[in-house]
């Protein structure tokens, strides 16, 4: 099988998406399977949006979110369409749906990602306060690639009952498939078993992992840290 993975971002980076995009590629290859990547994609007249954004958010006191501008998703899935056109794939995946929101093919083309745009509005910090506009053209691009695709994975079962909930979708399209630990390597069963054992029983040690400082609970680690401690 060969399948093209169109990202927005450069999914060589292990920066992207905190690194998902980066281990799903790596995890996908092999076993009889080729994956060619497809992005970054190129995003024209990035201050032009960024001076919209801005404008919205001193004047307005909204939050306007670029990449569900549909004039640059088409952009996008025209990227995309051309990479199609030169390789023979039978797949194409994303690891979200603005790449392919407005893709044309007739190839099968399958987005595995952890949220709909519906169900993270005001869910987090970035996605509070939408312009209307935002709102109206993220619903959009979202129903337009379910409409396109023969298949949308979730991570959660919560992510695709947002999709039942939100928009018009075929049932039979929606799967939930958790993502993976992004670990270049899986440990086995013995390796995890001696690390138990190897803990110490006399000290907590305790690892926080997180891009975002305060979404993630930075502050609460901190207090729960110092809690213990007293």
């Amino acid at each position: 099988m060969r399948i093209a993975y169109a990202t927005a971002y450069d999914a060589r980076s292990p920066v992207s998406w905190s690194g998902t995009e980066y281990f799903m590629w790596n995890a996908l290859q092999g076993d009889g399977v080729e994956v060619d990547l497809i992005g970054p994609l190129d995003q024209p007249l990035p201050q032009l949006w960024k001076g919209k954004a801005w404008l919205y958010r001193r004047v307005l006191h909204s939050r306007y979110q670029i990449e569900r501008q549909p004039w640059l998703q088409r952009h996008y899935a025209r990227q995309v369409s051309a990479r199609l056109e030169a390789g023979n794939y039978d797949l194409v995946l994303s690891p979200g749906t603005i790449p392919i929101a407005y893709l044309e093919t007739s190839k099968p083309v399958v987005y595995w990602t952890d949220a709909t745009f519906a169900g993270m509005i005001d869910f987090y910090p970035s996605f509070t306060n939408l312009a209307r506009e935002t709102v109206r053209d993220g619903n959009a691009g979202e129903q337009a690639a379910l409409e396109r695709c023969s298949l949308a994975i979730y991570a959660s079962e919560w992510a695709a009952g947002t999709a039942r909930q939100h928009y018009r979708v075929d049932p039979s399209k929606l799967r939930v498939v958790p993502l993976g630990a992004n670990l270049r390597r899986e440990p086995t069963a013995e390796e995890v078993a001696v690390a138990i054992a190897g803990r110490p029983t006399d000290e907590c040690r305790l690892l926080f992992v997180a891009v975002e400082w305060d979404r993630k609970g930075g502050d609460t680690a901190v207090r729960v840290t110092g809690e213990l401690l007293r």
